[in-house]
């Protein structure tokens, strides 16, 4: 309960609840919707098997420390319960990375970069695909995106690539 009070006067400070861009409020039409790219579900699926799996042998050590009553069965159950919640964060987590491909340009993490802004577009195997556009503003595109290769070859076959 205190923990939600402290959230919404700091998300009210900081304004986290209307952070969202309007495209209709901005001066560039996106144009027509071509595709949306959330996280792929396979790293989803693999996700939510270890989320599963850490919560079931949360519990089993639970069950165990009441049974037996030895601390190590308790530092078990706290290290499953850590993986668990860190598992469901980065779950949470990664549904910002959704990009939509529109006709006009590209939306990703409430940011929106028009086809004719991007002035450099470059893949890499670590951070997957940058794109810098003309004002200098940097945009990584991460590949645990579904159908990441549909997204750089919209890209490239628009924007320079870069070496």
């Amino acid at each position: 309960m205190i923990f939600a009070v402290f959230y919404s006067l700091h998300a009210a400070k900081h304004n986290f609840a209307y952070r969202r861009i309007d495209l209709a409020a901005m001066q560039i039409d996106p144009g027509k919707l071509i595709s949306v790219h959330p996280t792929s579900p396979i790293l989803v699926q693999r996700a939510s098997i270890v989320a599963a799996l850490s919560f079931v042998f949360f519990l089993a050590m639970l069950l165990t420390f009441y049974l037996r009553q030895q601390i190590g069965y308790f530092m078990l159950g706290s290290a499953f319960l850590i993986v668990h919640l860190a598992t469901l964060a980065g779950i949470w987590l990664q549904k910002r990375n959704t990009v939509k491909l529109y006709e006009n340009g590209l939306y990703c993490r409430q940011s929106f970069v028009a086809w004719k802004d991007i002035s450099l577009a470059r893949e890499s195997a670590a951070a997957g695909l940058e794109i810098i556009s003309t004002n200098g503003k940097k945009l990584i595109i991460p590949r645990s995106l579904f159908a990441f290769a549909v997204i750089a070859d919209k890209v490239r076959s628009i924007a320079p690539t870069g070496n």
